[in-house]
């Protein structure tokens, strides 16, 4: 509530867009594209798979999403803009960095299912060792903007990518009798992500190159 309030009074008022319709039909197709995929991707996470609901949502799900892809191409006011992914290199970063992000941010809540069902760890106990991740999340934050400076931006990342892929893998080999310490070593160092610094340099290029200009 008093971050509403600070922004009602802090953000200066301006005038908006003009309004626009809103895309029903996107809407409805895509959410309804969205809801199938997730039906059938919880269908096949359960241990008595009932393959043919699986199998109807999957194909009315894309079923669903083709449409909605053609709708928002042609719409007028799409609910949905796709016209940046015309371009290479934002369409390169959007379909790469999605699946990257899709494995990046479900470690955090693998590990402790990993730690309690798997180990027979306690809910605490599994939280404790995964500050060990955050930990190293919060000591190499500073040091991303200093490392694309000094060695550029596409080495920091394929290293950075591969860094990721070898801890992810390393964090298969956990058992429960693995060290301790070894696995707090190894989730400190499976975080060296260059995502917020990166974004910082950038915003700090486009600014330098527009006060040349």
């Amino acid at each position: 509530m008093i971050a509403l309030a600070a922004a009602l009074w802090l953000v200066p008022k301006a005038a908006g867009a003009a309004a626009r319709d809103f895309d029903w039909p996107g809407f409805v197709l895509t959410g309804g594209a969205l809801l199938s995929l997730l039906f059938a991707s919880d269908g096949v996470a359960r241990p008595d798979i009932m393959w043919i609901e699986v199998g109807l949502a999957t194909l009315f799900g894309f079923a669903l999403m083709t449409a909605a892809v053609r709708h928002l191409k042609r719409a007028v006011s799409p609910m949905i803009d796709l016209s940046p992914l015309s371009v290479p290199t934002f369409a390169v970063t959007f379909w790469g960095g999605s699946l990257f992000r899709m494995g990046v941010s479900a470690v955090p809540f693998l590990l402790p299912l990993t730690f309690q069902i798997g180990f027979g760890a306690s809910a605490f106990e599994s939280g404790v060792v995964l500050m060990a991740m955050f930990a190293g999340n919060l000591v190499m934050k500073p040091m991303t903007t200093p490392l694309l400076r000094r060695f550029g931006f596409r080495s920091v990342l394929v290293a950075n990518g591969l860094l990721n892929a070898v801890t992810i893998a390393a964090y298969a080999c956990f058992t429960a009798t693995t060290s301790l310490w070894l696995v707090c070593l190894v989730l400190f160092i499976g975080v060296c992500r260059a995502r917020r610094s990166s974004l910082h340099l950038t915003r700090s290029r486009l600014r330098t190159s527009h006060r040349r200009q």
